[in-house]
């Protein structure tokens, strides 16, 4: 059975101003067995997303273990729809990640509907981060309004996961991506 990370990033972590490079994450994919990892990059999910994703190309380009995922932010829908076209109907591209540029917010409907609507065409999974209840509630609301779409909870809800795998049983198009902090 093939090994695929949902959800990596690239580059200098906020956190730990510690460079993450492709070449760590491959060597870190060899170690525990990981056939394949998708990415985004730090600097598309923080400041600037069409940077990143330019940065997240190059990448997926020169490693095929390597997928990649578009970031969008609600808040440049134009931009956000221009930067799905020019990567997502690449088969190196896996997934969308919706941010809303600001952190600790959340991406609701309202604010992303016009991007989910041009991303239908693309049949990949729509990332969205997912650090507690609300957030999660927020993406069951996206899930149940555009039911073709697959939508995966990254972080899960944080300490809200129990209330994120019940909103996940009883929506099929919303995926839990288990790792972090749950107990």
């Amino acid at each position: 059975m093939a090994i695929i990370d949902v959800h990596a990033e690239i580059g200098t972590t906020p956190l730990w101003g510690v460079p993450f490079t492709d070449a760590n994450l491959t060597r870190s994919m060899q170690k525990y067995g990981v056939d394949r990892s998708i990415i985004s990059s730090t600097i598309g999910n923080s400041c600037d997303f069409r940077r990143g994703n330019a940065q997240v190309a190059r990448i997926v380009k020169a490693n095929p273990a390597l997928l990649g995922c578009v970031v969008a932010n609600i808040n440049y829908p134009e931009q956000s729809q221009k930067e799905m076209h020019a990567y997502l109907a690449d088969d190196s591209f896996a997934a969308l990640l919706l941010i809303s540029g600001a952190r600790r917010k959340h991406v609701t409907l309202a604010e992303s509907e016009e991007i989910l609507n041009a991303h239908r065409r693309f049949v990949k999974p729509v990332y969205l981060h997912t650090p507690d209840q609300a957030a999660a509630l927020a993406a069951n609301e996206m899930a149940k309004a555009f039911p073709i779409m697959k939508f995966v909870l990254i972080g899960m809800a944080g300490e809200d996961w129990r209330m994120a795998t019940v909103l996940a049983e009883r929506t099929l198009n919303l995926v839990l991506e288990v790792s972090g902090s749950s107990s």
